[in-house]
Parts: structure tokens; sequence; C-alpha cells
């Protein structure tokens, strides 16, 4: 029983972490509409919210044949 009561407990919080990503996701597409795709990420919200997406540039490194 105890341990339904912590489930119950720790509901709300993993909910607020969801709500929050979430919302760091949005603010991050909201941004990255204003923004080039082909430049380099500006932040790490940025580079979370290409790569939660999908969407990334690809970098050519002179060591790659």
């Amino acid at each position: 029983m105890i341990a339904f009561y912590l489930i119950l407990a720790a509901c709300p919080v993993l909910l607020l972490g969801v709500v929050t990503f979430i919302t760091l996701i949005a603010i991050g597409v909201r941004k990255g509409d204003h923004a080039d795709l082909a430049s380099p990420p500006a932040n790490r919200l940025d580079a979370l919210t290409r790569r939660m997406t999908g969407v990334g540039t690809r970098s050519s490194d002179k060591d790659e044949s």
C-alpha cells in the first residue's frame, strides 16, 4: 500500500517534468521557425529541439572520406 502512495505522490512531479519538457521543445520550435536550419544551433535549447524533432544539419568533417 505504501508503494501505491509513493507512486501517487510522484505522479504530479513527473507530470510537471513532462509538461516542462514539452514546453521547452515548443519554445525551441517557435524560435527555430525564424532561424536558418543550415547554420549550427545557437544554444542548447536549439540543439535539443533540433535533435528531438529530427531536424538537424550534417557537418562535413575533413577526417571522413
